[in-house]
């Protein structure tokens, strides 16, 4: 038997040892592991739903963004529709942490808006964004302007 065949051996042989233990990358993702790949995407999908959010407040066009992982590949922008005047003024151009309902099922980047319930006290642990509660998709009547 040649060098060449005892060495292909010992890799087929090495290979399955190791695709079938679990200790090795060849057993499924673990909940947090996909959590973790699903929100690292290029686009991640965003469900209706109450959503903490973490970014940069700024103003762009006439529109109050909230800008996450800026200066990323993966950054994302939400147009910020709601909340305190005088709150969006005062954290102008700062990070902020901000409590949001989305009504409406975000699948790309094309300006998708979001409705602020209230701004968080700042904190750099807080993930870039959160789902916190599952909602239908609609708009929730206290966001509805009375006619």
């Amino acid at each position: 038997m040649s060098l060449f065949t005892i060495a292909r051996i010992y890799l087929l042989i090495s290979f399955l040892l190791l695709g079938c233990s679990n200790k090795m990358g060849f057993s499924p993702l673990t909940k947090q592991e996909a959590k973790t790949i699903n929100s690292w995407q290029i686009s991640p999908v965003f469900p209706c739903g109450i959503y903490i959010l973490k970014g940069r407040l700024i103003e762009s066009d006439g529109l109050y963004k909230i800008i996450l992982r800026e200066k990323t590949p993966t950054q994302l922008e939400f147009v910020l529709l709601g909340g305190s005047l005088d709150q969006r003024f005062s954290r102008l151009n700062t990070n902020v942490v901000v409590k949001v309902y989305n009504p409406a099922l975000i699948e790309d980047r094309s300006n998708p808006s979001v409705y602020v319930k209230e701004y968080l006290q700042y904190e750099p642990e807080v993930p870039d964004y959160e789902i916190k509660e599952k909602k239908a998709c609609k708009l929730s009547g206290e966001f509805v302007t009375p006619r």
